[in-house]
């Protein structure tokens, strides 16, 4: 069983620690061929990443996940060292650690600890999906009415409407046979973390701060 990994925001009702990104400075070249909007999903890159500063939102606290809003590109988490050091203990697919400087508007850079852009490749799992027994649909709108959405039933059927653009959305997924990482992402459905039962059981008996509960029947994979 694999469960989301969400990041805390601001607006939970526990009043729980959170930290996001507040915005990407402006003298920081977007456009320049080593950007980190370079990268991707599909492939560690061939060149060496250029990051931004992460500038944090003056709400923002001292903690273990940070919220980055997409900009940085591929897939992936900003995480701290000790988020890191669990999960060497646990199977990820490809993956690469690159440092980051974390600054927030009252304390200034956070030296401790050293945080880290993860980024996750993402490999094809469309083989491990068991489409009858999942509920995924696929659109031609980008916020389609229920009626205009369409069952898949079959990877092939995915791949064939994905060729058409169609958007895809998802109740739940069912896995089938044995899934070997602990960690993984579903880029072709969707651009959700998931973390097995053995990595969550570690976060939940950790000293980290930011993401938030674990919640049985929300958005499970079997």
């Amino acid at each position: 069983m694999f469960y989301k990994l969400e990041i805390e925001l601001k607006g939970n009702r526990d009043k729980k620690p959170y930290a996001e990104r507040d915005f990407v400075p402006l003298n920081f070249d977007t456009k320049q061929e080593n950007a980190q909007g370079n990268l991707n999903w599909k492939e560690l890159p061939n060149f060496e990443p250029v990051f931004s500063d992460v500038i944090l939102t003056p709400q923002s606290k001292e903690v273990d996940f940070i919220k980055d809003w997409g900009a940085i590109q591929g897939t992936g988490l900003i995480l701290s060292e000790r988020v890191k050091d669990i999960f060497s203990e646990f199977l990820l697919p490809l993956h690469r650690y690159y440092p980051l400087n974390i600054f927030h508007p009252k304390k200034g850079l956070l030296k401790n600890p050293q945080f880290y852009w993860l980024q996750v490749v993402t490999k094809d799992y469309l083989d491990m999906i068991d489409f009858e027994r999942s509920s995924i649909y696929m659109s031609e709108e980008l916020f389609p009415e229920p009626e205009q959405k369409l069952k898949v039933n079959s990877k092939e059927m995915y791949l064939e409407l994905n060729e058409k653009s169609f958007s895809s959305s998802y109740e739940f997924i069912k896995l089938n046979g044995l899934f070997e990482f602990d960690l993984f992402y579903l880029n072709e459905i969707s651009n959700t973390c998931y973390i097995s039962q053995k990595l969550r059981n570690k976060l939940e008996t950790s000293d980290l701060t930011g993401i938030r509960t674990f919640e049985n029947g929300t958005d499970v994979l079997e």
